[in-house]
């Protein structure tokens, strides 16, 4: 080995580890989406800095159960995504757009109750999209 040869294997190898070292670090990996069945009024934690507040339907139109109807109808739900920085509404219709984004979540409508105050299940995930 040259005189020159183990100096230069050395700073070879230590560029090397500050290349690794200035990396950009991964992602998490992004949280499975969850279901959650809530009544208006009631809210759940998504994350630390997150909470979902569904505040209630605003409009029914839907053929009831054991009812033959003409038109099948459309509900609007109401959700209020809570965070430090802000609050965020969305409203979820169904059947035309049971999906919504808001500060960072996407939130699909899975099922609504019939009655006073339904029941709807939500499936809540990180939206990817960033929106």
């Amino acid at each position: 080995m040259t005189p020159f040869a183990a100096p230069a294997l050395a700073l070879a190898a230590a560029l090397a580890g500050c290349a690794a070292a200035h990396r950009a670090p991964e992602p998490p990996p992004a949280a499975p989406p969850r279901t959650f069945t809530l009544a208006p009024g009631e809210r759940i934690r998504l994350d630390a800095t997150a909470a979902l507040r569904y505040l209630g339907v605003r409009a029914d139109s839907r053929c009831p159960p054991q009812v033959q109807c003409v038109h099948a109808g459309s509900a609007q739900v109401a959700l209020r995504l809570e965070r430090a920085g802000g609050d965020a509404d969305a409203t979820l219709e169904t059947p035309r757009a049971p999906v919504a984004s808001a500060a960072g979540w996407r939130i699909a409508l899975l099922r609504l109750e019939f009655g006073p105050k339904p029941a709807a299940t939500l499936r809540v995930e990180r939206d990817a999209s960033g929106r």
